[in-house]
């Protein structure tokens, strides 16, 4: 019997890629809001005139990114109740895919686009865990 389950993986895969699209979205807003950019070219201006500002907008996404995909990660694992750290692991595969959308169509985010991709499936992976330790401590308690 396969450890795969695809609904907890899909499960997974669309919390941590719906909660990266929102937060992306109220970032792409508020920068809009606050410094009145209307297109995506205005942006992308934006961001070569003022390095701080990229440097910090890659900081967050980083940081929503490590702390989304191991919830997805466990949600995955949770929904899936067999193979938790597979399942973890593979909820990740979304983010890889549009990392590596990303990368191919705006070459200047490679080196943080790469250390991402690269990361996403370990912080699947310890959603994963952190879901197998809850079960395994849930367990002993209760014999």
């Amino acid at each position: 019997m396969s450890k795969i389950s695809i609904p907890g993986v899909l499960t997974g895969a669309a919390f941590s890629f719906f909660v990266l699209a929102v937060f992306g979205f109220i970032i792409t807003l508020v920068l809009g809001m606050t410094t009145g950019i209307k297109t995506a070219a205005d942006i992308e201006a934006f961001y070569a005139s003022s390095p701080g500002i990229l440097l910090t907008m890659r900081l967050l996404n980083g940081a929503a990114a490590v702390v989304v995909l191991p919830a997805g990660g466990y949600l995955a694992a949770k929904a899936a109740r067999k193979g938790p750290l597979l399942n973890g692991t593979l909820s990740s595969f979304a983010y890889v895919l549009s990392g590596i959308y990303a990368i191919s169509s705006y070459p200047q985010n490679t080196l943080s686009g790469v250390l991402m991709i690269a990361a996403a499936p370990f912080l699947g992976l310890l959603g994963g865990y952190l879901y197998q330790r809850r079960i395994r401590n849930f367990l002993q308690v209760q014999a």
